[in-house]
């Protein structure tokens, strides 16, 4: 990315991030981390200059941003929170009983789930297939589990080892990442153990959290590079394995193909794809999109999960794969195709700041 007209948009995408830091007081209100969010994949970005960008997109990203920002803005100026009573420097705590049970319950369940699908021979990677309904309705422990795990362990109701145990809801999803999907399934949980996580820290100290600590950039350094080689290890598994074999046979495959570097090249020439394409694909979908707008899907893409439950509708992401580098495709567009291809240009930018104006009046529709 070496295009002078992508300077503008970033300055402002830059600005926009700072006085949203200046205004909200917190990296972590709404409007200043998502902003903050897409400034980090905007500078991933240039990571691989062979992946060209349309100035378009960044200034389409900068938009958005900035009508998040705004109804942040109105929803805070519409919060009057009720008197503390405690001091404002007085960290609250968050007392959670029967945090050990919960977290086995939850994890069983997940684990429930995995077995189910092992018995049932459905390769849920494959997208062509679909579980029973009863089936389906352990799916959302394999996501919330890990958000309370994390959440059980900024709390600090459980000490010493017991705090292993908040990881336990992660072994379910590891499970089926490496037995039938690929990635995802295992990174998107972690994902939600950390906000989890960050958001009991944020509760416990009235949204004083730092970004910047000597003891966070340690964790980071440790955890995204780990982050990094599992994904590149599943897509080497995912490749080794058939989608349709048991259990032993898809064991053997991955023993068969052991954990070296080469498998680590081979799933990272993917990853990478992840990490630092995120911009590019949006850019590429982005440029299509400008010229030929998609027609609006009225929340069908959104919502696909809960309608396509229930036999309501709902569409799974009929998203075509587009080549980004030799012999890698990827069908990853970010978060901001779905409420464009549901409700257009103009219609994506009310509904993402809906999400922020809404968390800025929770306090007051939850009383």
């Amino acid at each position: 990315m070496s295009d002078l007209g992508l300077i503008p948009p970033i300055i402002v995408l830059l600005c926009i991030a700072l006085l949203a830091r200046l205004m909200q007081r917190s990296w972590f209100a709404p409007g200043a981390y998502f902003t903050l969010f897409w400034v980090t994949e905007v500078a991933r970005s240039f990571v691989v200059p062979e992946w060209s960008v349309w100035s378009g997109a960044i200034w389409w990203i900068a938009l958005t941003c900035m009508v998040f920002n705004l109804a942040t803005v109105l929803g805070a100026l519409l919060v009057r929170l009720p008197k503390v009573t405690q001091s404002v420097d007085e960290p609250l705590r968050l007392v959670m009983r029967h945090a050990v049970l919960c977290l086995i319950v939850i994890s069983l369940a997940g684990g429930l789930y995995t077995t189910l699908v092992e018995l049932s021979g459905v390769d849920v990677g494959g997208g062509g297939e679909r579980l029973p309904l009863a089936y389906q309705f352990l799916l959302p422990f394999h996501f919330a589990g890990p958000a309370i795990g994390g959440l059980v362990f900024a709390s600090r109701n459980l000490v010493g080892r017991r705090q292993w145990l908040t990881l336990l809801p992660l072994l379910p999803p590891g499970a089926i990442a490496i037995l039938f999907t690929g990635r995802t399934a295992i990174v998107g949980p972690i994902i939600f153990w950390c906000a989890g996580w960050l958001v009991g820290e944020l509760l416990m100290r009235r949204g004083r959290v730092p970004v910047l600590t000597a003891r966070r950039v340690l964790v980071a350094a440790i955890l995204v590079p780990f982050l990094i080689a599992l994904g590149s290890y599943i897509y080497a598994l995912r490749v080794a394995r058939a989608p349709t074999a048991g259990v032993e046979d898809k064991l053997a495959a991955y023993t068969s193909l052991g954990l070296d570097w080469d498998s680590f090249t081979f799933g990272w020439r993917t990853v990478r794809t992840s990490v630092f394409g995120g911009v590019y694909s949006f850019s590429y979908y982005f440029t299509d999109a400008w010229v030929n707008p998609p027609e609006p899907t009225w929340g069908g893409i959104i919502f696909a999960g809960p309608l396509t439950l229930f036999e309501l509708g709902g569409i799974r992401y009929p998203w075509e794969p587009f080549e980004m580098a030799p012999g890698v495709t990827s069908n990853i567009f970010t978060m901001l195709r779905g409420p464009m291809d549901d409700f257009g240009f103009v219609g994506s930018l009310p509904a993402l700041g809906r999400a922020s104006f809404r968390w800025c009046i929770a306090p007051i529709t939850s009383r």
